[in-house]
């Protein structure tokens, strides 16, 4: 009787702590993830600093933040819109955009879609970000404007 209480003791005590130990695991690696809005957060802030320098989209490092297909469409567009802003000009009121990051949906396929606002001097400008996991990794897919609604 006393061996059948030992077994069972010691059958829960190592379930108990399997289940603990997979829990702070799983606990660990879900917050240590990086959200869409934080990822897009990041690529503006980098972008906006970047391009202060050199144009950005040109730079290689943005395919720490882009997809090679997105890059590659966006360096053989043929125009003066830049593609991450959607703005036709990249005036000195870009040196001093505040970026507001809304928060994201997710829609099917992994696909997140988070809103951005650039607050300039004098005027508003909105788009949309369009972020997958692509190879493990968070990548923008896809950057649309929104045109006024009023």
């Amino acid at each position: 009787m006393n061996l059948k209480i030992i077994r069972n003791t010691s059958l829960i005590c190592l379930l108990s702590s399997f289940l603990l130990v997979t829990a702070f695991f799983t606990g660990l690696s879900y917050g240590g993830s990086q959200s869409p809005e934080q990822f897009v957060r990041e690529f503006y802030q980098w972008y906006f600093k970047a391009d202060a320098k050199k144009p950005a989209d040109f730079n290689d490092e943005i395919f720490t933040y882009i997809s090679h297909k997105t890059v590659e469409y966006m360096r053989k567009k043929e125009g003066n819109e830049y593609y991450v802003t959607k703005a036709n000009s990249w005036t000195h009121e870009w040196s001093e955009v505040k970026t507001v990051i809304g928060t994201a949906s997710k829609i099917p396929d992994e696909i997140f879609v988070v809103p951005v606002t650039f607050l300039l001097k004098m005027r508003k400008s909105h788009v949309v970000v369009f972020v997958a996991n692509e190879k493990g990794m968070m990548r923008i897919i896809k950057i649309t404007d929104i045109y006024p609604y009023q």
